[in-house]
């Protein structure tokens, strides 16, 4: 029987999984929803994966590129989780026996939105990360508190070399998409830049899409060895 738990941050993310998905908001809060969920139905989880959109740090990955998660790093907390080996090399084959492509890379986690090509640029040096988005690190402190696997699978919105319309880089999360839609037409300057981005939102949800009956097919391995402690990041 699959026991998993999927998070995603909003409601078109998790859309992509069915009805199978939570949505957990975007944000450090992220973290908190999961957590209270873990704690509320304690023990019935054997699994829980944190799926959605990510900006893209590894140039070589367009809109849709899919990036499962070898270990996430929080850049505020100088810290990394690193997911448990049987479970993610499990969870590839499982990728691979449906033909899909992905990559194995770090997540990244953020407080803000990398928003300039020379800011995903500066991420990528320092942290060899494929990909950042806002939620990965405090989903995954929130599974292994509650002593829970996870894994990460996240696809490309906006590459490596795309800044986002300047009206979201300062973006936390807060904002739903009627917002967004309205600060956007304000702007006919950044007409341009929202329209690349909903094309890269639609081709990174048909990749979530794809990810979905692996997801559902998936039964963790047993004997499941979590980190205690996060470790620190070099500096």
């Amino acid at each position: 029987m699959n026991r998993t738990l999927i998070v995603a941050p909003s409601p078109r993310e998790a859309a992509a999984f069915g009805r199978k998905a939570i949505v957990c908001g975007a944000g450090a809060a992220a973290g908190d929803i999961v957590a209270a969920r873990l704690r509320e139905d304690a023990g019935a989880y054997d699994l829980v994966v944190i799926a959605g959109v990510c900006g893209g740090l590894d140039p070589s990955l367009a809109p849709g590129g899919l990036i499962l998660g070898r270990r996430v790093i929080s850049a505020e907390a100088g810290a990394e989780l690193v997911v448990d080996a049987p479970v993610f090399d499990a969870f590839r084959r499982s990728l691979r026996a449906r033909h899909v492509a992905f990559v194995s890379s770090v997540v990244l986690t953020v407080e803000r939105p990398a928003a300039s090509v020379r800011e995903k640029t500066e991420l990528w040096n320092r942290y060899g990360a494929g990909g950042v988005d806002m939620e990965t690190y405090g989903v995954a402190v929130a599974a292994e508190t509650a002593s829970v696997p996870w894994l990460a699978i996240r696809a490309v919105l906006d590459p490596a070399a795309a800044s986002l319309p300047p009206s979201l880089r300062d973006w936390d999360g807060d904002a739903g998409d009627r917002e967004i839609a309205r600060n956007a037409i304000r702007r006919p300057g950044e007409w341009l830049a929202y329209a690349r981005l909903a094309l890269g939102l639609r081709t990174a949800l048909a990749a979530l899409r794809a990810v979905a009956p692996a997801i559902d097919a998936f039964t963790p391995p047993l004997a499941i060895d979590l980190a205690p402690l996060p470790a620190r990041v070099p500096a």
